[in-house]
């Protein structure tokens, strides 16, 4: 404006919103600026978008290289944070606000810390003791504990006999007695586990008029009823 020789100008810099006043021409960095009038002069109010800060951590300090995209952003930019780890023993579960996006895109509009969620992850194998024999399901990484199934498939000719318990942290193949030779098998991942499926081939039993097969180890029951029926069993 026009201000008469000697007089006090009054200078207010407004910035819009989600802007803030870095400063004027002349250095002053408040807001209001008064002025005395001495000649002609020209002032400049500058202006910068606002930034925030953006953290991405994680609660769990053993996962190496853990997060991604934390950083200083302009308002209203969207970036792309992400949880990550090269160790196959802990994986991403979710953020804690309980989104489970991975690699996840965020609008920034203020300070804002994003904390990554991980689970202990396991390893199960399960393999059989010979791939002629039959097949295995049930292998992969599993969080710590979950409730897994795994299952044992013979081929034709065999049936299964039981599994071969191991930890593999540990080297040890021992049988557990009590739930070897369920199939399939439910358990609680705990640690990494291998299981082998041992099968062995189907005897029969020969009923004259009609015959069945039964596996190794099966309890069968020939009841008097045959004989009444004038079946015979050899």
């Amino acid at each position: 404006g026009q201000y008469e020789y000697n007089t006090s100008a009054h200078l207010e810099a407004q910035p819009n919103p989600h802007y803030h006043l870095v400063g004027w021409s002349n250095g002053y960095t408040l807001h209001t600026l008064d002025t005395v009038v001495e000649r002609n002069i020209s002032l400049e109010a500058r202006f910068a978008i606002d930034t925030f800060n953006i953290k991405v951590t994680t609660s769990n300090p053993a996962v190496s290289e853990p997060v991604k995209g934390a950083g200083s952003y302009p308002y209203g930019t969207v970036i792309e944070i992400e949880a990550c780890s090269t160790d196959d023993s802990y994986r991403f579960v979710q953020w804690e606000d309980g989104n489970k996006e991975n690699p996840r895109r965020v609008a920034v509009t203020e300070h804002q810390t994003y904390e990554a969620e991980y689970a202990r992850f396991y390893r199960v194998s399960v393999q059989p003791f010979n791939k002629d024999h039959g097949y295995t399901i049930g292998s992969g990484w599993f969080a710590e504990n979950h409730y897994d199934s795994i299952e044992a498939k013979p081929a034709a000719g065999y049936c299964f006999y039981r599994w071969l318990d191991g930890n593999t942290t540990s080297g040890c193949n021992q049988i557990d007695p009590t739930d070897s030779q369920q199939n399939p098998r439910k358990f609680v991942v705990t640690t990494d586990t291998a299981f082998v499926a041992e099968f062995v081939p189907l005897p029969k039993v020969q009923i004259r008029s009609s015959a069945m097969s039964i596996c190794y180890g099966d309890t069968i029951r020939l009841e008097n009823a045959l004989h009444a029926a004038n079946y015979t069993y050899s």
